[in-house]
């Protein structure tokens, strides 16, 4: 049990038992993924510091291999970088920093080039590189490397804090209040972890809902910190993430990103934030979250919708793509009343984008931002 009040409604007993063994197999699948997650935070990366007029790019001797890739972010960037009289490959997140960095050439520029994935477009654009980084200011540079990937290219003031202590103490503190992981994500350049509490919660009759927190983390500045309210649809696993509430912590003065500091500086703030972390869990995981989420959830049940202008607002805003929003409406359309919530409302838009985060053919990645724009959408509506 966790240390909750008990006063909060949870599912009637009958509901509870039918979803008791879906809830199990969340746990098994949670337990699965929770400890990829925190094999990846073993992987430290390596740190160099050099001058840009001191890198040099080069075409990859291999073709891009889309074999595996669901979509361009998994796509290698076919690009191979020399540091030290080293060849490393370049990640494509740490390839649209490298390209930004110049600030003459643009991410969506090279983002054609290596999407065309041929040879003479990778030695097109190693070329551009040469050139630009060799004529502009020269700048020191923070390269971060996996395994020899690079997989940021930043500042070398970039805040380094350390994704692992901060991981440790978002699950002991949500673990001390009986939660238990039934989600993550082991990402090239960020990791998320999602812990939920063990009770089952019903807003709506036969709606069975988990509650708890989702943390993200990225090394290579693909993201800053993020703690986010979690809820979870039990009958499909649809989970949707909510409010950011590291933004609304004061941690003081944040390190100023115009100075180089030291190791133990950087170490001494990565303890604060896993500080902050864990006040920020004791402070969300109790009785007043979980009914004001409930809440949310019943009114965006009978909040009714026009489900073409709702995909329509995320296709035109670049959140979806022109085929992302007709597979969304069409999910939308279908008469599935179980791996989707019943009617015409927001809960059930809502529930389309977190459902589509699950297809097998959706990327970790973008799993991860279709369940951010889930919980988004509970906050507001398109109407015709």
């Amino acid at each position: 049990m966790t240390n909750l009040d008990n006063n909060f409604r949870t599912a009637s007993l009958e509901t509870a038992n039918r979803a008791r063994a879906k809830f199990e197999a969340i746990l098994d699948r949670g337990r699965a993924r929770g400890e990829e997650v925190i094999k990846r935070l073993e992987q430290r990366p390596v740190d160099r510091i050099v001058n840009t007029k001191a890198i040099t790019f080069e075409p990859s001797e291999k073709p891009n291999d889309e074999s595996t890739a669901v979509d361009e972010y998994t796509t290698p960037s076919g690009i191979v970088v020399n540091i030290d009289n080293e060849r490393l490959d370049m990640h494509r997140h740490a390839m649209n920093q490298a390209v930004t960095r110049t600030k003459i050439l643009t991410p969506g520029m090279a983002k054609k080039i290596m999407n065309v994935n041929q040879p003479w477009a990778r030695e097109m654009l190693a070329d551009v590189m040469n050139k630009t980084y060799q004529n502009i200011a020269p700048q020191r540079t923070l390269m971060r490397e996996v395994e020899g990937e690079v997989r940021g290219v930043l500042s070398d003031k970039y805040r380094r804090m350390g994704s692992g202590p901060i991981f440790d103490a978002f699950v002991r503190s949500s673990m001390a209040l009986g939660a238990v992981p039934t989600d993550g994500k082991a990402l090239d350049t960020k990791n998320t972890l999602t812990m939920m509490l063990p009770e089952i919660f019903e807003p709506i009759p036969n709606e069975v809902m988990l509650f708890g927190a989702t943390l993200s983390n990225s090394d290579f500045g693909d993201g800053a910190l993020s703690l986010k309210i979690s809820v979870l649809r039990v009958w499909c696993s649809n989970m949707c993430t909510r409010d950011e509430c590291m933004r609304k912590v004061h941690l003081g003065k944040r390190l100023d990103e115009d100075m180089t500091f030291s190791e133990r500086t950087y170490r001494l703030d990565t303890e604060t934030n896993a500080s902050a972390v864990q006040d920020v869990i004791t402070a969300n995981m109790n009785i007043d979250r979980v009914n004001e989420q409930m809440a949310l959830i019943s009114a965006a049940a009978e909040k009714e919708v026009n489900v073409n202008a709702v995909f329509k607002n995320l296709q035109k805003t670049g959140k979806i793509s022109k085929s992302e929003q007709k597979q969304l409406v069409d999910t939308y359309n279908t008469p599935d009343v179980e791996m989707l919530p019943p009617g015409n409302n927001l809960w059930r838009a809502s529930n389309t984008l977190s459902l589509f985060a699950q297809d097998e053919g959706v990327s970790n990645y973008r799993s991860f931002q279709l369940q951010q724009m889930a919980g988004d959408m509970l906050d507001t509506v398109v109407t015709a």
